[in-house]
Order: C-alpha cells, then sequence, then structure tokens
C-alpha cells in the first residue's frame, strides 16, 4: 500500500517521458527512422521490466524459507562476535569457559502474579537448560556489581545458538530462535513515554541494531522481529538511568515489554543489578518472569577455572605450581579474605590477568589484607594489559603512558558529570567539552576561530577567482563581504549552538526517509524556481516595462536554471543516505565514519554544484558551499581543538582512536551504542583516584 501511490506516478512519469522522447526524436530524425526509434525506447522499459523481476523473485523466495536463511547467516554472525567479547571479558583464547557460577532463583516478591516456571537454583554450566525448560522464556538475571551478569549471559547466548544451528542443521525450515544481545544504554530517549510508542520504538531500535551490528536488510530485521525469529537478550538495564535519580527510563522499558502482543507475552532476557532490579520491581517488574540472582563462586568453582586457566597435570589439583599457595590458602580459610575477593567473577579475572605471566608469584595475594587486594589487583591491571597486548602496528604502549590516558578519560567523565551529563558514558565526539578545565579557554570558541579561518579563506579564494583577469569593482568587494558573513556566521553557529551528534553514510538505510527527502526535495526545488521566476521577471519589468514580462518568465527556465535546479534535488537527494550513528562496532569508527560521511557531501557539494553552475566562478563557489556545509555539520572542528588541547600535555596520544581501540580489544573498554565505558565501574573509580 505505501509503495502504490509512488508506482503508478512512476508509472505516468515513465509513459509521459517515452511519449514526449518519441515525439521530439520523431521531429529530430523523420517518421522514416521510427523502427529504430521504437527498438532504443524499448530499452528502458525493458530494463525496467527486467529489474521488476528480479525483485519480484527475491520477494517470492523471502516469502518461502528466507527467513530460514536469514536466521542461519545471522546465527553465525552472532556467534561470531560474541565469542570474540566473551574471550575479552575473560582474557582468554580457544575454547571459552567462564567460571561455573551459580545462581537461585529469586522468591515471589520481584515477580508481579506469578513466574515462568524453573528449578530453585543452576549454573554457567546449565544455564542453556534451565533457560529452555521456562515456559514463555522470560528470565530476569541479577547479580551484584562484578557478579558476572554480562558474562552469563553470553554463555547462554553461544548455547542457544549452538542449539538453533543444530536445529537447523537437522532441518533447515524449522522455526528457531536467535539469541541477539543489546545493551539498553544505547537505547534512545524520547519525550512520548507511552508504553504502546516505547514499544515500537524498541522494536525499531532493534531492528536497527540488526542492520547496524550484523548487516542484515532492515526490512529482513523488521520481519525477523515481528515474527519471533529474535530472541532479544537486553544487558544493562540498570545502565539506562543515573545512579543517583530515579530508574525512569528503565521503567518505561519494562512497561512496553509487559505489553500484552498475543496469547503469550514475547520471550526475552535482561541482565539488572540487583538494588536496581528492587527499586523497579517495587513499581514495573518484568511480568510473568523467572527472577534469578547470581551467587559468589565457591572455592570448588574458583579453583575449577584456575585449572582451567593454568592446567598442569603433574600438580595437585592440577594448577600450576604458582598457584598452589593460592590454592592451598583457599582451602585452609572458604570463607576468609581471599576466597571473598576471588569469589567475584570480576576480581577473579584481575587476578587472573595481572598474573598470567608465568614468572609472576599470585602467591603474594595470600599476604595483603581485605582492602589492599582490590587496589592491588587494580593497579597491576594495566601494566600487565600492556605487556600481553601489542599497540596497532607494531610493539606495546608504556604502562605509565596508559594510566595517564585512561585517568584523563576519568577526569573527562567527572566533568562531562558536574555538566549534568552521564558520568560513565564516553563520547568520543565529545572529547573538547573537558577541554577547558584544563586552560580556560572555550574549546567552542577555539573551534569557531578555526572553523572562521578556514572560512575566510575560502572567501578570499573565491573573491581572487572573481577578480583574477579584471580590476576589481565595488561590486566584488561587496560579494566578497557577503560571502564572508555567510561563511563566518554558519562557523560561528555552527560552533556554538549546532548538534553533537556525528552523521554518517549509510546506503542501505533509511529507505523512508529517502523516500520523504524526495517529496521535500521536489517542494523545495519548485519554490526555489517560482522565487527564481519572480526575481528575473521583476527585473525585467524594471527594465523593459511589462512588455518584458514573458520573456523574463521565459528566461527564468533556461538551461543554466535548470540544471542549477536538478543539481540541487540531487544534492538534496544524496546527502539524505546519511543517518545519526547509534552504534559502532570499535571506538575509533565514530569519528572514523563521520569523516567519511564529511568527504561524501564536499564530494557530492563540489560535483552538484559544478554541474549546476557555469562560468569562472563555478569551483571556488562550489568549494566554499561545501567547506560551509562541512563547518556547519561535521564534530571534527572541536574535536581537533579538544585533542590539541589534551595534546599539548600529553594526556592524551595523538592517534587517540588507535588507542581505544587497542583498550577496547585489551577488555579493558567496552562499547555500548556509540558510548565507550569502563569494563566497570570500580576500574574507573581506582583510575580516577
Amino acid at each position: 500500500m505505501r509503495l502504490r501511490v509512488p508506482i503508478v506516478l512512476g508509472v505516468v512519469a515513465l509513459v509521459l517521458g517515452l511519449a514526449w522522447l518519441t515525439w521530439w526524436l520523431l521531429d529530430k530524425t523523420g517518421v522514416d527512422d521510427g523502427a529504430g526509434i521504437a527498438n532504443v525506447l524499448a530499452l528502458a522499459p525493458g530494463v525496467l521490466g527486467a529489474v521488476a523481476g528480479i525483485v519480484a523473485l527475491r520477494r517470492g523466495v523471502e516469502g518461502g524459507h528466507a527467513s530460514a536463511a536469514s536466521a542461519r547467516r545471522l546465527l553465525g554472525a552472532v556467534s561470531e562476535d560474541e565469542a570474540r567479547l566473551l574471550a575479552r571479558l575473560l582474557g582468554d583464547t580457544g575454547a571459552l569457559k567462564a567460571a561455573n557460577a551459580g545462581f537461585e532463583q529469586v522468591d515471589a516478591e520481584l515477580v508481579r502474579w506469578r513466574g515462568d516456571g524453573g528449578g530453585q537454583s543452576g549454573s554457567a554450566a546449565t544455564i542453556s537448560t534451565y533457560y529452555q525448560g521456562l515456559t514463555r522464556g522470560r528470565l530476569a538475571v541479577l547479580g551484584e556489581a562484578g557478579a558476572g551478569k554480562t558474562v552469563l549471559a553470553l554463555t547462554l547466548l553461544l548455547d542457544l545458538a549452538t542449539a538453533a544451528r543444530s536445529a537447523l542443521d537437522r532441518d533447515p525450515a524449522v522455526r528457531v530462535r536467535v539469541p541477539v544481545r543489546m545493551n539498553l544504554s544505547g537505547f534512545t530517549r524520547s519525550d512520548d513515554n507511552d508504553p504502546e510508542v516505547v514499544r515500537r520504538r524498541l522494536l525499531d531500535w532493534m531492528a536497527r541494531h540488526l542492520a547496524d551490528t550484523y548487516g542484515v536488510p532492515s526490512r529482513t530485521a523488521k520481519a525477523l522481529i515481528a515474527d519471533r525469529w529474535i530472541l532479544p537478550i537486553l544487558d544493562g538495564l540498570d545502565e539506562m538511568d543515573p545512579d543517583d535519580g530515579p530508574p525512569t527510563r528503565a521503567q518505561h522499558v519494562l512497561a512496553a515489554l509487559n505489553m500484552p502482543v498475543g496469547p503469550t507475552p514475547d520471550a526475552v532476557i535482561i541482565t539488572c543489578r540487583t538494588p536496581r532490579y528492587h527499586a523497579l520491581a517495587a513499581d514495573e517488574p518484568l511480568e510473568d518472569t523467572t527472577v534469578v540472582v547470581l551467587q559468589p563462586l565457591g572455592v570448588k568453582e574458583v579453583v575449577a577455572w584456575l585449572r582451567h586457566r593454568f592446567p598442569d597435570k603433574t600438580q595437585p589439583d592440577g594448577v600450576e605450581r604458582r598457584w598452589r599457595p593460592v590454592v592451598q590458602r583457599l582451602r585452609r580459610h572458604p570463607g576468609g579474605r581471599l576466597a571473598r575477593c576471588l569469589g567475584n567473577p570480576l576480581r577473579l579475572y584481575l587476578a587472573v590477568t595481572v598474573y598470567r605471566d608465568r614468572a609472576s608469584t599470585p602467591g603474594e595475594l595470600n599476604h595483603l589484607d581485605a582492602d589492599e587486594l582490590d587496589a592491588h589487583l587494580m593497579s597491576r591491571l594495566v601494566p600487565s594489559v600492556a605487556v600481553h597486548h601489542t599497540k596497532p602496528g607494531r610493539g606495546h604502549y608504556d604502562p605509565d603512558d596508559v594510566h595517564r590516558w585512561l585517568h584523563t578519560l576519568t577526569r573527562h567523565l567527572a566533568s562531562t558529570a558536574a555538566q549534568g551529563r552521564s558520568g560513565t558514558d564516553f563520547y568520543v565526539h565529545e572529547l573538547w567539552r573537558s577541554a577547558t578545565d584544563l586552560t580556560g579557554i572555550h574549546v567552542r570558541l577555539t573551534a569557531t576561530l578555526l572553523s572562521v579561518g578556514v572560512s575566510i579563506l575560502t572567501a578570499v579564494y573565491y573573491l581572487s577567482s572573481q577578480v583574477m583577469h579584471m580590476p576589481p569593482t565595488w561590486a566584488d568587494w561587496l560579494d566578497l563581504l557577503i560571502a564572508a558573513s555567510v561563511v563566518v556566521f554558519v562557523a560561528w553557529w555552527s560552533t556554538v549552538y549546532a548538534g553533537d551528534s556525528p552523521k554518517r553514510i549509510s546506503l542501505r538505510r533509511h529507505s523512508r526517509r529517502f523516500s520523504g527527502q524526495i517529496k521535500q526535495g521536489v517542494v523545495l526545488c519548485a519554490i526555489a524556481a517560482v522565487m527564481y521566476a519572480t526575481v528575473v521577471a521583476v527585473e525585467g519589468v524594471i527594465r523593459y516595462g511589462f512588455c518584458g514580462l514573458l520573456p523574463a518568465f521565459a528566461d527564468a527556465f533556461d538551461e543554466r536554471a535548470a540544471r542549477s535546479l536538478m543539481a540541487a534535488l540531487a544534492v538534496w537527494l544524496l546527502m539524505s543516505l546519511g543517518g545519526t550513528q547509534d552504534m559502532v562496532a570499535r571506538p575509533s569508527a565514530l569519528m572514523r565514519d563521520a569523516l567519511h560521511r564529511d568527504i561524501y557531501v564536499v564530494a557530492v557539494l563540489i560535483v552538484g554544484c559544478v554541474a549546476g553552475l557555469s562560468g569562472d566562478d563555478a569551483i571556488p563557489t562550489a568549494v566554499m558551499i561545501a567547506l560551509c556545509a562541512i563547518v556547519a555539520t561535521s564534530p571534527w572542528p572541536r574535536h581537533i581543538a579538544g585533542l590539541i588541547t589534551y595534546r599539548r600535555r600529553k594526556l592524551l596520544p595523538w592517534r587517540f582512536g588507535r588507542f581505544l581501540d587497542w583498550a577496547y580489544a585489551a577488555g579493558i573498554l567496552r562499547l555500548t551504542g556509540t558510548a565507550v565505558q569502563f569494563r566497570h565501574r570500580d576500574l574507573q573509580r581506582h583510575l580516577a583516584a
């Protein structure tokens, strides 16, 4: 139904165009060439018919088993991507195995009306079987900070993906659920918090996640979600709202997930910190859901994981000799300070990472007090990671430099928190916000001066092209004044008031938005044509009286004006292919994709302006317009100004994006949407000290 009107209009336009072209060719060549003209004109409908046939065939295939084929492809991409993430979180490679953390089902006070079945307890090794025993597939995983909620969710995801792949191997047409993990901190805000509206936005956000992260076509992604081929694993419910504020965004999401959508509610898995879910359950818990809470690791589980990471069959317990003092201490004091510390999966990961080197002596952990254990493990993490992870290119980062750079990020987050923004989410393009604290010079002003300088140079180049072959007149100087005023205003407005969300170029997405841009572009070009014709007509009346009105209107639609309008429409449509970044694969991708868009926009604007203009001023005018557009929309001027400010004090590296990618691959940082976060808030607090 949505495509019916555009298709009818397109057919009518095609028929009229072919009729006019036939008449024009016959007028130019004569009636005797009618057969040849008909053969030429038949080429366009033939090509369109072939394309329509291919599209129809493709849609017909998608209507059969395309969903199963799409699910199989998505399963492979999800398994590969999440296995890499689990390897980063565990600091391990090869056959991945997390510590066998146990969990217990929560009593009914956190569940309104009813749960979803399941046993009273389980563990990471049996989480897949436990989940498949639920009635509706609705599970909430709770735990304290560092308890391993994300690791348990990833373990469940990989187990379910393996089972789904096996089912597809047995029957290619069987319906399976593809588990896809999504971090809720990247779910966009909105003023309309009606549960039905939030649910639609949530489904659209899930479809964008499939499209951006795994390259699933937008239409296919929406169909997979609507037909319940996707099992959403919504991680980080507790990260949607500030710790010191009410969990309003999380409540809206839970209300949307509780909406009735059929005989049974949708299957979903969520993770959340226990205190935050207690606050949510007082108002809007997740209905018909089994709630489990992760328990600390016991001595048996800690020793088993040490055996997995550092095996030695010749030693007691199968663990390397250097870990023997730690194992003995744990067995003698199962409730002691070391057992409590290593019973937290995050601390156990830190210990394994810090003492990964065979020359290290983990036995020194036995002599540290409870308060010293955390500080010791946190302080030794960065040197250990710097030794075992090479930086992009060659060599290793200096641990002192890494400490200093990470400390700078914590200072930036503290500064943004003081400004009323998030104190845990670091956005690369907002680095400039905290640079003012270092120099006292407002970075926006610095970026404005930088942009104004570039714009003025462009305006001077524009004037020089105008007066290259003739003495300058007062009109030329007026042109310079107007051009300089325009570019200075654009530069100032963009750096002070423009939005901060980087844009990207997307050739697959925004089909609906693209169709809307066509309508807007046609309307704007029509308005521009009317305004241009009116100006020319008024000029004709002033010069020649009313007798010059009709010739003036005719001159208004000359070849140059037509080419200018068509070029403007093409530029409008091509620039509409971009969209706001809401998800990236690695930290540097945000600014890199924004740079790609800037280059794309400059090229499109220059080509479009040169095609629509004529004369010696075409190229300089195009360059000036392109630079003004970039200055008005690009995040790079402020980013460069902030990076220069930090680099002068050696607080950040020049290749900042590469460093963030390294820290992300090393497991120090993590990504949620386009936000960079420290792996854990305890690590952020330690580096900020």
